[in-house]
């Protein structure tokens, strides 16, 4: 479900580098799909947006996530 947004790239033995070579030049994440964040978190950054993007709202449905507010930051940390 991550997938490269449709993106494809030919790879010939022995004349192009391997997928997994060539890694680096794709751009970093910088969203993650709601499905791996829900149902299989595998990094620390997938918590924090679980407890940002779905837990939140659950919480305080009338209250917007102020992320310079210590104690909305600290909710979120011990939730993640």
């Amino acid at each position: 479900t991550e997938g490269f947004s449709g993106q494809a790239r030919v790879i010939l033995p022995r004349l192009t580098s391997c997928f997994e070579c060539s890694l680096d030049a794709f751009p970093p994440q910088k969203s993650f799909p709601l499905c791996t964040v829900a149902d299989t978190p595998r990094i620390p950054e997938h918590c924090i947006a679980y407890a940002f993007m779905l837990e939140w709202p659950r919480k305080f449905p009338d209250k917007k996530l102020d992320t310079d507010s210590p104690e909305d930051t600290k909710w979120v940390y011990e939730v993640a």
